[in-house]
């Protein structure tokens, strides 16, 4: 079964619908440079949202369970300072609006912190520390296809997740280009060319192409 395939704008409002009305965990597929990252941090800033970036590639499992400390003749667990947990000291105090934690680059978490993600994802929790109720989760990764820092996603965590794939839009980006008072000159290019705003090909050995991230950088 394929996925569906939604742009930057449609994304949001799936994000919308789906993350924020149903609190069900997204997972967004997409080639370099599309605007993936950008587009749940504004559909962040549109819910009046804290936007919680986690990058599971940087995490061993034992850092998302916390390390051991004694309590009596018991072991307790100190929870991670990086995720809105209930008890938190830096998230506890934000319960009038959605904390987004966004699970980025996800895939290129070892297999030991996948395991850890099954639970996260399907019962809010790791170990004794449950997530905020105001938390919703959003993943994205690059396909295994882009040669990027990617591991193959085990199917009982994507079976998690609802996935969808992003595709280019050249329209779109334009009228964001727009907001952001990039040049008339530069836009008008790419409406004229709007093959050429993404140039990604995971089967050439180019590693300079353009894309809508760097031709917002140019």
């Amino acid at each position: 079964m394929n996925m569906p395939t939604i742009t930057i704008g449609q994304m949001k409002s799936a994000v919308s619908y789906f993350a924020v009305d149903m609190a069900l965990p997204l997972m967004f597929w997409g080639g370099p440079g599309l605007g993936k990252t950008e587009g749940v941090a504004q559909s962040c800033r549109e819910a009046n949202g804290l936007l919680v970036d986690i990058r599971l590639g940087q995490y061993d499992s034992v850092d998302m369970r916390g390390l051991p400390d004694r309590n009596g003749d018991e072991t307790k667990w100190l929870k991670p300072s990086t995720f809105p947990f209930k008890g938190s000291k830096l998230f506890g105090s934000i319960t009038d609006r959605p904390i987004f934690l966004v699970l980025d680059e996800i895939n290129a978490a070892n297999p030991a912190v996948f395991g850890v993600a099954y639970q996260l994802l399907q019962e809010r929790r790791i170990g004794e520390h449950v997530l905020m109720d105001n938390v919703i989760m959003v993943a994205m990764g690059n396909r295994e296809g882009d040669r990027g820092v990617t591991n193959k996603m085990p199917k009982p965590l994507a079976n998690r997740m609802s996935h969808f794939e992003i595709v280019c839009s050249a329209k779109e980006w334009s009228e964001y280009a727009i907001t952001i008072g990039l040049p008339q000159e530069f836009i008008a290019f790419f409406r004229f060319r709007e093959k050429l705003l993404d140039g990604f090909d995971p089967t050439t050995p180019d590693k300079v192409f353009c894309t809508p991230r760097a031709a917002e950088k140019a």
